[in-house]
């Protein structure tokens, strides 16, 4: 055991240079960055693996957590809160469903208050709430100039030390400009409510935070990472600015700011996100030359993403959930937000809010993520990306203020383009399946209905015009399940469901791979799928077809026998499938014309556009909307 440490002498390490000659000796010839390399959205690229020497270059990497510029965190000591949010605006009703989730395991509830004018109601909502021990919360912008006053006189008249209250207000009134469509108010207004709003918080609740910057709607509305950053923290600035210019100073804005940020699937990235905020955050409030370095620490909450659940088969948003959270919670959130896995089809009920806040639990009391401060921490792969990505989006933060800061640019239209180009690439991966979505553009439960659980509206808003251009919620999975909820329309408008058969011939194993792909095209739009055992001959397969009045037959087998089996259908056994569309599954590299002049309809394959390729089988079967 003594001599243990000679092992590593016996081996020596062995340089980048050694290991990539190899990798390109596996690759024949192939090119190394097509192959092994993946570019972001962001625009930048992330290499197979990395390196100790890799970080040599970085700045920051043996910072201590607590120690500026807080990329590992903003205490030596890992916590979080576990935040629910309550959307009932009823306050006796609202107040049982926090009491219940507090029960659970919560310890920050965030109350709809938009219904709350007076301190009666404020009392039964937030009755048997101790606020010494649990955070509240309250959102809907308008409710704020009441609620600060009404909250102090509460905890007057409660025996609550006003300054042990914490939680937040979410006022952001520039941010909410891109949901309006115009200033919520007066600009001039908004600079003395927000001047109030902090004065009061100061003097009176210490640790209750007034302005929340909501990155989350740049989330969901489909920006990327370093995007959501950008603005984030070109909408902060705004806000630094407007109060420093109203003389007051940074010590007494900073502690009552927080950011909000839609955490997506992109687990290394979004977890890279949280730790690149901290870090970017504290640079700008640096330049205000604060007299201490807390002064430049800041809350962040997190929620998990919209953009990327599904009404389809809701139950995979758990598992969506799940990483979210895991990147949220390592990246270092000071609070999150898991949403209910239905929230899309139901109003979410006590099931889904269970498993909601046990996601974190489990997180917390079963996988111990709350034990170490930054477990992420000098890992490669995750400090090169937290630096590219801070990096990319701290270039696109200084071209926002050059175009004259976040109010400007959404005035001009810049950052909506931006998001507008995010979007479209987006789409185009969705669409062409490179962005997958389970349940709903991959692996699809054909046969599940979900149209009369939900409002149809809800999914087909149109932004009406305004003074200033508008973004809005978008999901990846909507374009398909705008094709399923049109199939479902048609069948309960009283029209027959198109019947899909699937021939399986020949080749066993490419049969096999090819009836799968097949069930999973078609059933995304929602259509019936018949699949079926490897058939002998072709004759009993487009008998059984045949039978089963199939709308459309695809025939999966290897590209050198199609001819030969659609030669034999286009022959003695065309009366029987002349009102069926032949498909075939693949797309040979020879004898396309032939196979044409032979009856095929069409070939689907995986370069084939999923989307357009749906809805064109749609509008030949009359499913419109």
């Amino acid at each position: 055991m003594g001599n243990n440490h000679k092992l590593f002498e016996e081996f020596p390490p062995i340089s980048k240079e050694k290991w990539e000659e190899l990798v390109l000796k596996d690759l024949k010839g192939q090119d190394y960055e097509k192959k092994l390399c993946w570019t972001t959205l962001d625009g930048f690229m992330l290499e197979p693996y990395y390196r100790s020497e890799d970080l040599s270059s970085l700045n920051d990497i043996d910072i201590q957590p607590g120690s500026f510029p807080f990329t590992r965190g903003n205490s030596p000591q890992k916590k979080w809160e576990i935040h629910q949010r309550i959307t009932d605006t009823n306050p006796e009703k609202a107040n049982l469903i926090a009491l219940n989730a507090i029960k659970g395991g919560v310890n920050y509830v965030c109350f709809n208050a938009s219904e709350i004018k007076s301190l009666q109601q404020l009392s039964t909502l937030l009755s048997s709430i101790d606020l010494h021990e649990i955070s509240v919360g309250f959102f809907k912008q308008e409710c704020n100039r009441y609620l600060r006053n009404l909250l102090t006189e509460f905890a007057v008249n409660n025996d609550f030390d006003k300054t042990k209250i914490r939680g937040n207000f979410e006022a952001d009134p520039y941010g909410s400009i891109l949901s309006l469509g115009d200033y919520p108010d007066n600009p001039d207004t908004i600079k003395r409510r927000l001047y109030e709003l902090i004065d009061t918080l100061d003097t009176h609740m210490p640790n209750f935070r007034g302005i929340t910057i909501k990155g989350q709607d740049f989330h969901n509305a489909g920006a990327t990472a370093s995007q959501e950053l950008a603005y984030v923290l070109s909408l902060g600035v705004e806000y630094l600015s407007m109060l420093t210019e109203q003389e007051l100073p940074i010590q007494k804005i900073t502690p009552f700011m927080q950011l909000s940020f839609g955490i997506g699937g992109d687990y290394f990235i979004e977890l890279a996100k949280i730790r690149a905020a901290r870090m970017l955050w504290s640079r700008i409030i640096e330049l205000y030359a604060p007299k201490s370095d807390e002064t430049c620490k800041v809350f962040i909450h997190g929620e998990t993403s919209n953009f990327n659940k599904s009404m389809y088969d809701s139950h995979t948003n758990m598992l969506r959930s799940t990483t979210e959270a895991m990147s949220a919670i390592i990246g270092g959130v000071d609070s999150l937000e898991v949403r209910p896995f239905d929230q899309l089809t139901n109003n979410p009920n006590e099931f889904s809010s269970r498993i909601a806040r046990n996601v974190q639990l489990l997180l917390k009391e079963e996988s111990y993520l709350d034990k170490v401060a930054d477990p992420s921490s000098g890992s490669y792969y995750v400090e090169t990306i937290t630096h590219k990505l801070a990096q990319t989006a701290w270039e696109l933060f200084q071209l926002i203020e050059k175009e004259g800061g976040f109010l400007e640019s959404i005035e001009k239209g810049i950052i909506q383009n931006q998001i507008k180009q995010t979007v479209k690439k987006r789409e185009e991966l969705v669409s062409k399946k490179k962005e997958p979505v389970l349940g709903a553009s991959l692996y699809p439960n054909s046969s599940e209905k979900i149209l009369k659980s939900i409002e149809v509206e809800a999914i087909n808003t149109k932004i009406e015009d305004s003074r200033i251009e508008r973004i809005s919620p978008i999901r990846k999975a909507l374009p398909f399940e705008k094709l399923r909820l049109k199939t479902e329309k048609h069948v309960l408008a009283g029209n027959k469901l198109p019947i899909v058969f699937i021939l399986p011939i020949g080749n066993p194993a490419m049969a096999s791979a090819r009836q799968i792909f097949s069930r999973n095209f078609f059933g995304c739009a929602g259509f019936e799928i018949i699949e079926n055992a490897r058939f002998s001959t072709i004759e009993n397969g487009i008998e059984a077809a045949y039978k089963q009045k199939a709308d459309l037959i695809v025939i999966c087998s290897s590209d050198d026998e199609y001819l030969q089996y659609c030669k034999q259908i286009s022959g003695s056994l065309s009366k029987s499938v002349s009102n069926s569309k032949l498909i075939i599954a693949g797309y040979p590299k020879e004898g396309i014309e032939e196979l044409n002049n032979n009856g095929v309809f069409d070939f689907i394959h995986l370069k084939t556009n999923h989307l357009e390729s749906l809805s064109k089988y749609q509008q030949l079967f009359d499913i419109i909307d």
